[in-house]
């Protein structure tokens, strides 16, 4: 079989009826009457833009403390390694580049921060017909302190990296032996010195993408088997010592592909990437149990091309998504969070213009998140880091200050699946109606259309008991205000 390179990466009715008044039902609804100018949780902290003039491609995050470390390549005439840290408020706080030499091509693929805060930047370097791993180690402040370069068989990829307590290394890649690829395992010391390494050999490819550490420092990886258009995701456990626990694959009967791995504070598993036919891809995430007992399958689908390139867990075990959605060059950024059940909490869309990859996502100690990847100005590609809020819900402003004059909104009730209100509206418009819940989270679309004086119903509403929130938004309001009402659902 050929060898595969992990090339740079490209690679979310209205029914009218009428209210049986039964006594024993008409429950006082407490409501409580709001503007929300930023309603929904995970509100953008900061969006920052790298631009050097040429082309420059985020690959890989992750955090320190609360600062962010971005990697990824600068390209000019050749491709070199770029490190960027930025502060909790976004800014810069150094830019790094690094090559192996002016006529090779490098890039970085992965970062990780130590106990110590060091910096480990994981990549290759490719040099004619050979590809070589490289592994550097900077300090907090971004200077270089090592830089090893390893080649096994014919060509040595570097993709994932991250560290013990100890100042250890791991390493997750593949190499090439002149048939096919193996997946390469390897555990560095603090000083980058080889303590082992192992591989994954099958007959076709098996290619390692991440890795994890989990609470006990075993070792997770994940990746694919298979070849072009035909994969499986492949997820191997290893116990500290690097010897092999169990393996575990996943194969939809399409090409599928882990890109991400991760543990929450019970040591599940989280692995996500993408699955379905080629151009034709669905976020895939999977949760497996510590002993790799698959615990439950989600897809999150859209009518467009959908791959998942990176996933955090907070405290709290939910699970945050990232990656690219979109068709042909025309990309959006598309972040994600599941609960620990793996239901869909909230989606969250970036477009800056008509190509715009996330490629990886990190949390801080404060749980805020911030994706990066790159996105195609009118000339070049360009790093975009952005940062979301650590609050969950509904964020509310005390003040009403609705754009149309004279729109009160009277007696809204949401009993056993059915919502009323009356409306009093001065300039009649196109209004959407939606549900959420308390985690800001889409319930149901209620209704879009032209909204008027009258008293309006809706049925078979799926709200359960508990609260709610009923937000009403002009469609050409363009200054991003709705009305909310806080309700108390009575099933």
């Amino acid at each position: 079989m050929p060898f595969i390179c992990p090339a740079h990466p490209k690679s979310a009715g209205h029914r009218h009826f009428n209210i049986i008044m039964n006594l024993k039902y008409l429950i006082l609804v407490s409501l409580l009457l709001l503007i929300c100018t930023n309603i929904f949780a995970q509100n953008v902290v900061w969006t920052k833009i790298y631009n050097r003039g040429a082309d420059e491609f985020g690959n890989a995050i992750t955090a320190d403390q609360t600062n962010f470390i971005v990697v990824g390549t600068y390209t000019v005439t050749n491709n070199e390694w770029l490190c960027l840290k930025y502060s909790a408020t976004g800014d810069t706080v150094w830019t790094r580049l690094f090559t192996t030499g002016s006529t090779y091509d490098d890039l970085a693929t992965g970062v990780a921060v130590d106990a110590s805060h060091n910096i480990i930047i994981i990549g290759y370097s490719l040099r004619q017909d050979s590809i070589y791993l490289v592994l550097r180690k900077l300090s907090s402040s971004g200077a270089l302190t090592w830089t090893k370069i390893l080649m096994r068989g014919y060509r040595t990829t570097g993709e994932g990296v991250t560290t013990d307590n100890s100042g250890n290394i791991y390493v997750v890649g593949s190499i090439y032996d002149g048939t096919d690829s193996d997946l390469l395992l390897i555990k560095f010391n603090s000083s980058g010195d080889t303590v082992w390494s192992r591989t994954f050999s099958s007959p076709e490819d098996d290619i390692g993408t991440s890795i994890v550490l989990d609470n006990s420092n075993n070792i997770i990886v994940t990746g694919s088997i298979g070849s072009v258009g035909a994969n499986d995701v492949l997820i191997i456990k290893y116990s500290s010592a690097g010897v092999a626990l169990w393996t575990q694959y996943y194969d939809s009967g399409q090409d599928d592909i882990g890109n991400s791995v991760k543990v929450d504070t019970l040591n599940n598993i989280i692995v996500a990437g993408a699955c379905g036919a080629a151009n034709n891809h669905n976020y895939l995430l999977i949760k497996y149990a510590s002993n790799g007992t698959q615990s439950w399958l989600r897809f999150f689908t859209s009518s467009l091309n959908d791959d998942a390139y990176g996933c955090v867990t907070d405290n709290q075990n939910n699970i945050f998504v990232t990656g690219t959605s979109g068709s042909s060059t025309n990309y959006d950024y598309l972040t994600v969070k599941y609960n620990s059940s793996g239901d869909t909490v909230w989606s969250r869309r970036y477009n800056r213009d008509i190509d715009d990859d996330a490629m990886d996502i990190a949390i801080d100690v404060s749980y805020n998140i911030a994706v990066t990847g790159f996105s195609l100005n009118a000339t070049d590609y360009d790093v975009v880091t952005i940062k979301y809020n650590s609050t969950t819900g509904i964020e509310q402003d005390d003040n009403y200050n609705m754009p149309s004059s004279g729109f009160i909104i009277k007696s809204p009730t949401l009993i056993r699946g059915g919502l009323s209100f009356d409306l009093n509206v001065t300039n009649p418009a196109w209004y959407n109606i939606n549900l959420y819940d308390v985690t800001g989270a889409k319930i149901q679309s209620i209704y879009s259309g032209n909204l008027k004086v009258g008293n309006y119903k809706f049925n078979n509403l799926i709200a359960n008991s508990g609260i709610c929130f009923l937000m009403i938004k002009p469609l050409n309001s363009t200054e991003n205000k709705v009305i909310c009402k806080k309700l108390v659902s009575i099933k």
